[in-house]
């Protein structure tokens, strides 16, 4: 059936034999997973290569039958076989042959130059080559981890597909595709390639989160019980008189009876903290027969500067009236 595109609206056919597709919030969630991945693996080519030009790139996702993707799969490609536990079964990382030698070459010290055809790998090449597919397939477990935690383990190393069965021939399998490039053009591609039935329960796990568009949209409401924890939770509160710089020889000497001076005036207003931070200002007095403060306003408002000035009027007045009456 052919693909019908009208004004708005685009028919595409529906596969019975397949029903099972990822849908649109899915597919949005693994290609944010795969953003984060692509800046980790960057950031690892620069240190692990010494490619200060690295750059690697999503280019998309494919949901195919495991039969196509093997039909499509060059000969020679380095296969990479993972499990991920807790999780059962495996997975696949395909890397261009081509790429995976240069990969090698710049691990060694060498220019990254892939001489001749493309050929498997050497046993030498596939040690290299294993260890940084080893910590290429932990930066792509760490991108998951906000959402479902599972480690990646490397299981071994094919270069023809046909002994890769990590499915069936028929059965869905979803491919992330991805692009690197590094120093003086070099380039390649590899694949990430799932079971549906695998990545479908992680994806909607990052859905779920809320790493999507229409999920970003809603305004958060916070549950009772978390605003209830919250409003008990204790905050130090602490009034500072003032400031003194002293040195280590007139600190030693301090004994009873000396006096500190501090760095303000004793009708000041003093700074009232929270959680370090100065919030408010505030008088100093007492109440019940208990020390206590009195606060003036927020720091740096208005309102508290005309109440510092009341205040201080009304000390004025006081003074005034004590002298009025000697």
């Amino acid at each position: 059936m052919p693909v019908i595109k009208g004004s708005s609206h685009v028919l595409r056919p529906y596969d019975f034999r397949r029903p099972y597709q990822l849908n649109k919030l899915q597919v949005e969630a693994i290609g944010l997973v795969s953003d984060g991945f692509c800046r980790a693996v960057s950031n690892l080519l620069t240190a692990y290569l010494h490619s200060v030009q690295a750059e690697v790139a999503f280019l998309g996702l494919e949901q195919v039958p495991y039969e196509e993707f093997l039909e499509t799969t060059p000969v020679p490609s380095v296969l990479n076989v993972f499990s991920h536990p807790p999780e059962s079964g495996t997975a696949l990382m395909r890397f261009d042959a081509d790429l995976a030698l240069v990969v090698v070459d710049k691990a060694l010290g060498g220019p990254g130059l892939a001489q001749g055809a493309s050929r498997p790998l050497t046993e030498i090449e596939q040690a290299v080559f294993g260890r940084f597919a080893q910590r290429l397939l932990g930066l792509y477990a760490q991108s998951w981890a906000s959402a479902r935690a599972f480690s990646i383990r490397l299981e071994g190393t094919e270069f023809n597909p046909v002994f890769t069965q990590i499915v069936g021939q028929g059965d869905l399998v979803v491919v992330s595709r991805f692009e690197m490039a590094l120093e003086e053009g070099q380039r390649g591609t590899f694949q990430l390639i799932w079971p549906y039935a695998t990545i479908r329960p992680l994806a909607q796990a990052v859905a779920t989160h809320g790493w999507n568009r229409e999920d970003e949209d809603k305004p958060s409401q916070p549950s009772s019980a978390m605003h209830e924890q919250v409003a008990e939770t204790p905050v130090a509160l602490r009034v500072v008189l003032g400031h003194a710089r002293l040195s280590l020889e007139e600190f030693s000497q301090i004994g009873v009876g000396h006096v500190i001076v501090l760095d303000r005036r004793h009708d000041d207003p003093l700074d009232v903290e929270l959680g370090g931070l100065v919030k408010f200002q505030a008088v100093a007095g007492q109440r019940r027969g208990q020390r206590a403060v009195r606060v003036l306003g927020r720091q740096g408002s208005t309102a508290g500067a005309a109440r510092r000035g009341e205040a201080d009027k009304e000390q004025q007045e006081e003074v005034g009236d004590e002298q009025a009456g000697d």
